[in-house]
């Protein structure tokens, strides 16, 4: 299962517009359309890779950006939860993030969303309704400046303002949900409220400068109906753009990070190993395997041509129908974890971090440990604009 990680060829395809800027998040390119690399260009010296601290002549300025973000997955494909690890996920990170809420809803759901994971060690209720969440994202970057002869180093604040907006996977859906979910308005004339819905979901796409798309292949494995949550609102959004003349060709001006779900699933990790998805960092004292950036594609492509109804490839054409291969990415994610034992190592034959009480109900057996969950919103950020 361990091997090593594939070499990435960090100037393939990019070698005039891309910068790594390794100083703020890591590993991620930034397009030359982003503030980021806008920022970082015109006050540092960077050359393609850098991998020093940037030089900075002149004053330091703080950085601030600003994203919209529309989280996309049929029911149950792990997108309330996603949201609920995010500050556990941060807190992980080898660089130092804050983050806050930036209105009193905001800082309530992450409050006691974060409370449920590792607190209560339950999982957060499903989305009924369209929810919007902003939230500030805060750290610091470290420059070396320079004034004539003399050195000093400095460090630049960043804000990362993000705005999500949550809604229930139902309305992805070409089949209209059940009045039960609370979703509708109901009158004479019958439910009119999914309208209403969809139409402030289309609105929230459009809108948007990035989605979170949730691939969950566990669900596709057992129902096959991904395509059902995926094609029909992507098409009515195509409609919509070209109507405002922001269609790019026949694409869509959007950034997607496709997100494999629950990957540490048993089901799914297995899948992943017998494809040959999966690798072991030998610095990571918990041994715990990964699909790695360069593979997280094939895995995806792989699971789709697995699908039981052909769905799933369905969708897979449908992403590079609509959206141009620069701005789509795509990671293997789990906003819980694997479960450790007691030398805090991942055993292979005790791994799944999800128990089941006497009545059904499903409970987190230790610590969440979120893998790839900072990243997607990491990179859209430095994508590009719309």
């Amino acid at each position: 299962m361990a091997h090593e990680q594939p070499h990435r060829n960090e100037a393939s395809g990019h070698a005039n517009n891309v910068v790594q800027f390794r100083d703020i998040i890591g590993d991620i390119h930034f397009h030359e359309a982003s503030p980021v690399f806008r920022v970082a260009k015109s006050v540092t010296e960077l050359t393609k890779v850098q991998h020093t601290p940037p030089k900075w002549r002149g004053k330091l300025q703080p950085i601030n950006l600003d994203q919209r973000v529309i989280l996309w997955g049929a029911p149950g494909s792990g997108k309330t939860c996603y949201l609920a690890s995010l500050n556990a996920a941060i807190s992980l990170l080898e660089r130092q993030w804050f983050l806050t809420g930036a209105d009193v809803e905001s800082t309530d759901f992450i409050t006691m969303q974060t409370a449920t994971l590792i607190g209560r060690r339950t999982f957060p209720e499903a989305t009924y309704f369209v929810h919007e969440f902003s939230w500030i994202m805060a750290s610091e970057i470290e420059v070396e400046m320079r004034q004539h002869w003399r050195r000093a180093s400095g460090r630049i604040p960043i804000q990362l303002h993000i705005e999500v907006v949550d809604p229930p996977g139902g309305l992805y859906a070409e089949a209209t949900p059940p009045p039960t979910l609370g979703l509708f308005v109901e009158d004479e004339n019958g439910f009119e409220g999914k309208a209403i819905e969809k139409d402030r979901l289309l609105n929230a796409l459009a809108t948007s400068d990035c989605i979170i798309y949730f691939f969950d292949p566990l669900r596709e494995r057992h129902y096959g109906d991904s395509w059902e949550y995926f094609q029909s609102t992507l098409a009515l959004l195509e409609h919509r753009l070209h109507q405002s003349g922001r269609l790019i060709g026949s694409r869509l001006p959007l950034n997607i990070a496709v997100c494999i779900t629950k990957y540490d699933h048993p089901e799914i990790l297995d899948f992943a190993r017998k494809g040959g998805h999966l690798w072991v960092d030998p610095a990571d004292s918990t041994l715990t395997p990964q699909v790695s950036a360069d593979r997280a594609e094939d895995f995806f492509d792989h699971l789709c041509r697995s699908s039981p109804t052909g769905g799933a490839s369905l969708v897979r054409h449908a992403i590079k129908r609509y959206f141009s291969p620069e701005r789509v990415r795509y990671f293997a994610t789990s906003s819980i974890g694997f479960h450790l034992n007691d030398s805090k190592r991942f055993d292979p034959a005790d791994h799944y971090n999800i128990g089941a009480g006497s009545d059904g109900t499903l409970f987190l057996r230790g610590n969440i440990t979120p893998i790839n969950i900072v990243e997607p919103l990491l990179w859209l950020q430095g994508a590009g604009g719309r």
